[in-house]
């Protein structure tokens, strides 16, 4: 006997394959969304508005040289820094007193050159690096998943600090520097 498919069978396989069709495209746009977009094109409107951004004042010889955004994560790449204790007061603002100063400061150099731990950078390349949230030194940080991580490339010193929330009235610009 031959089985006859009624019209109400065709509907609800339509409809299963469409919401099987609709969860795939879903969830490819949300793995999408949350890769991170990187830019090394920073003009110097942009590199002011992405220090404020993150609350810091970069010294003159330094430069923001890659900024990276996602729906869920924010980073910028920071290069140029000479001066790492004043780097460490004066451009990302922690509160550390002269010995504080010091032994962070051994820390960072000591973990960056003789760590066996790698971490990922901003581009996703394994290196020995240090890193802190920076509300272990702010008594008000503007977000406190702020963190800051510190690499040496080619025997210089490469900063990158990120965190996990923009703020509302950055957001957009910064997607549009990343072409988000």
């Amino acid at each position: 006997m031959k089985k006859i498919i009624r019209l109400d069978q065709i509907i609800i396989i339509s409809i299963g394959i469409l919401s099987i069709l609709f969860i795939v495209i879903w969830v490819n746009r949300y793995i999408d969304d949350s890769k991170l977009k990187i830019t090394e094109d920073i003009s110097t409107n942009d590199s002011a508005m992405i220090q404020n951004e993150f609350g810091i004042t970069l010294p003159p010889q330094a430069k923001i040289t890659a900024l990276g955004f996602s729906y869920e994560h924010i980073a910028i790449r920071i290069e140029g820094v000479e001066n790492l204790p004043s780097f460490l007061t004066d451009s990302i603002h922690l509160e550390l007193d002269a010995k504080e100063l010091d032994a962070l400061k051994d820390r960072i150099n000591h973990t960056i050159k003789d760590n066996n731990q790698e971490y990922e950078d901003l581009y996703g390349t394994n290196r020995q690096s240090a890193f802190f949230l920076n509300s272990n030194y702010q008594t008000n940080p503007i977000d406190s998943s702020t963190i800051t991580s510190f690499f040496l490339i080619d025997d210089k010193l490469v900063i990158e600090i990120s965190k996990s929330r923009t703020t509302s009235e950055n957001r957009e610009a910064i997607k549009e520097i990343v072409g988000a």
